[in-house]
């Protein structure tokens, strides 16, 4: 369901409403993907763009259930209900970073901050932050086992191309093994 206003059609169209999506199966997209799907989903938005992407609102949230995407290794963080927030904007040559969040029984992210030089080099400042009950989750993604908690906080600022940067980060954890007996 999608519902809104679109402006402007003329001169500068612009497109400001709401959309409502939900897929109790999966699995009728993996065609689409090119990869085995399943799960179910739920999206709720609303926001604005302009047509040429100079200008852009969104607030979005997308709730999940016991999602699998054949390929990766990434069923751990996605089992159970999971949760995933967008709030942000562009303006010109600049994204705001309001609020990303993930959560789920694996993983909670919070990240938000700034996207600059967007016809340039794209830079970005901000701050993320990441907790885990369960390590064991990243296991296949790292290619050896995990296990532990952990909790990240970090904050910084790079280029996309690498050539400035800075961050600072903690991390804490408890009972963490990586596999390798040298740590």
């Amino acid at each position: 369901d999608v519902q809104g206003l679109l402006s402007n059609i003329y001169e500068f169209p612009a497109f400001q409403g709401t959309a409502s999506v939900e897929s109790p199966d999966l699995s009728v997209f993996s065609e689409l993907a090119g990869r085995a799907l399943s799960g179910r989903i739920a999206v709720e938005a609303e926001g604005g763009v302009n047509a040429d992407l100079t200008r852009a609102l969104v607030d979005a949230d997308v709730r999940g259930r016991d999602i699998t995407v054949e390929g990766l290794d990434v069923e751990g963080l996605l089992k159970g209900p999971v949760t995933l927030s967008v709030e942000g904007g562009r303006t010109d040559d600049r994204i705001d970073i309001t609020n990303i969040a993930f959560g789920g029984a694996s993983l909670i992210a919070q990240l938000s901050g700034v996207i600059t030089g967007l016809s340039a080099t794209p830079a970005f400042d901000g701050k993320r932050s990441a907790r885990s009950p369960d390590l064991s989750v990243f296991s296949g993604l790292v290619g050896r086992p995990l296990s532990g908690r952990a909790n990240v906080l970090a904050e910084g600022a790079a280029t996309a191309d690498l050539t400035s940067g800075r961050i600072t980060a903690t991390l804490d954890g408890q009972d963490i093994r990586t596999g390798l007996s040298e740590i």
